[in-house]
C-alpha cells in the first residue's frame, strides 16, 4: 500500500545536474520526481532513466530496500523513517569516464491527527472575540494551512512559509473576529490542509454561536403626526433593535387611558382628552441593557374649535330638529283643515 501510495506522489519533474565539463554532452540522466513527500514510516519508489551506455545506481543514507535495473533505467524503493529531508543521487558511470548525476529530495510528513477551534458561543455584537484553531501532529508546518470559516466563507487564512520546525508539531493560530447581529446562528469551523498531500485536511467539528447586544434608541412615532383634535384617536409607536429582542414598558401622563398592541410596542387611545396631554415615553429593554425615547403629545381643547366629529354630531342633532318640527307643523295644519259634511 505504501508503495502504491508513494507511486501516486511522485510528479514528473526534472531535475539533472551535470557535472562541470558535460553541458554540451548528448547523453541524458533524470529522476521522475525531484521533490517527493512521503508519510512517515512509509516506503517509495523512485525511478531513474538515462540514453547512454554505463551502469547507474542510487546514492542514499535512507535504507534501501529493493534495487532494479532495465536497460535504461534503474529503480530504488526507499524506508522514510525520519523528520530530515533526504537527498538521493541518481549517479552513472559513463564509458568515457565522465560521471552524470540527477537529485531527488525526499522528505516526510503527517496528515494533523485533529484540529478544534476556541470560541465563545454567545458573542458580542459589535465587539472583539478571539478565535482559536489548533493543529495536532502536524509536519512539516511550513506545508501548512489554517482557515478560519464562517459556514462555507472562508474569513481568515494563515500560511507558515519558511517554517523550518521538523517532525510533528502543534500549531494554533488566533484570529479576531467582531461579530455582528449576521452571525447570528452561524456556525464557525477551523480547516487545516496540508499542501504536500492532495486532499490531505481536515476540519475541525463546528461551533454553532448566538450574538447578542443591548436594544438600539428607540424610535417613536404619533400618528397623526400633527397635534391631536380633542375626541379624535391616536397611536404611538416605539420600534428598537436588540438580540435577543427587546421588551416594551411604557411611562404615560397620569390618569391617561390607554390600550397596548403589538407585544406592547404600541399604545392606543381612543378618544383624546386633556387627561391624554403629555410626554410618553418608551423603554426598550433586554438582558443586556435598556434604552428609552418619548414623544409629546399635545391635545388641542375644544374651546378652540370643535372637532370634526363633534361638528358632524352638532349637524346629525341639528337636522334631527328641523324634520321633527316640520312633521308637527304639517300635522297642525291638516287638524285645522275642515272637513267636508256629507
Amino acid at each position: 500500500m505504501g508503495r502504491v501510495w508513494a507511486y501516486l506522489m511522485a510528479l514528473p519533474v526534472l531535475a539533472v545536474f551535470v557535472l562541470p565539463g558535460q553541458a554540451e554532452d548528448p547523453c541524458e540522466l533524470r529522476t521522475l520526481s525531484s521533490e517527493v513527500h512521503v508519510l512517515l514510516g512509509e516506503r517509495v519508489s523512485l525511478n531513474c532513466t538515462f540514453n547512454c551506455s554505463g551502469r547507474a545506481s542510487w546514492k542514499t543514507r535512507l535504507l534501501k530496500k529493493d534495487t532494479q535495473w532495465g536497460p535504461n533505467w534503474v529503480s530504488v524503493e526507499v524506508l522514510v523513517d525520519d523528520w530530515e529531508k533526504s537527498e538521493m543521487y541518481c549517479i552513472q558511470s559513463l564509458d568515457d569516464g565522465n560521471i552524470r548525476q540527477s537529485l531527488a529530495v525526499v522528505m516526510a510528513y503527517a496528515v494533523p491527527s485533529n484540529v478544534t477551534i476556541d470560541l465563545d458561543q454567545e458573542l458580542e455584537e459589535g465587539k472583539v472575540h478571539k478565535v482559536i484553531c489548533i493543529v495536532y501532529d502536524v509536519a512539516p508546518v511550513e506545508n501548512l494551512q489554517i482557515q478560519l470559516l464562517r459556514a462555507d466563507t472562508v474569513i481568515h487564512n494563515s500560511t507558515f512559509k519558511g517554517d523550518g520546525r521538523k517532525g510533528k508539531q502543534t500549531v494554533n493560530v488566533t484570529y479576531e473576529v467582531v461579530a455582528s447581529r449576521m452571525d447570528n446562528l452561524q456556525n464557525f469551523s477551523c480547516l487545516a490542509r496540508l499542501e504536500v498531500a492532495t486532499g490531505a485536511f481536515i476540519v475541525s467539528s463546528s461551533k454553532t454561536i448566538r450574538t447578542y447586544g443591548p436594544p438600539d434608541a428607540p424610535v417613536v412615532t404619533i400618528r397623526p403626526e400633527s397635534d391631536i383634535q380633542e375626541g379624535d384617536s391616536f397611536d404611538i409607536t416605539c420600534l428598537s433593535h436588540g438580540s435577543p429582542s427587546p421588551e416594551y414598558h411604557w411611562i404615560v401622563p397620569t390618569g391617561a387611558d390607554v390600550t397596548y398592541n403589538r407585544n406592547n410596542s404600541v399604545v392606543s387611545v381612543i378618544r383624546a382628552g386633556q387627561i391624554h396631554n403629555g410626554n410618553y415615553t418608551c423603554e426598550a429593554r433586554n438582558i443586556h441593557g435598556r434604552v428609552r425615547g418619548s414623544k409629546n403629545v399635545r391635545v388641542i381643547p375644544l374651546t378652540k374649535g370643535p372637532s370634526r366629529k363633534h361638528t358632524g354630531d352638532i349637524i346629525s342633532a341639528v337636522l334631527v330638529f328641523i324634520v321633527t318640527s316640520l312633521i308637527l307643523w304639517k300635522t297642525r295644519i291638516w287638524n285645522r283643515t275642515p272637513r267636508d259634511s256629507n
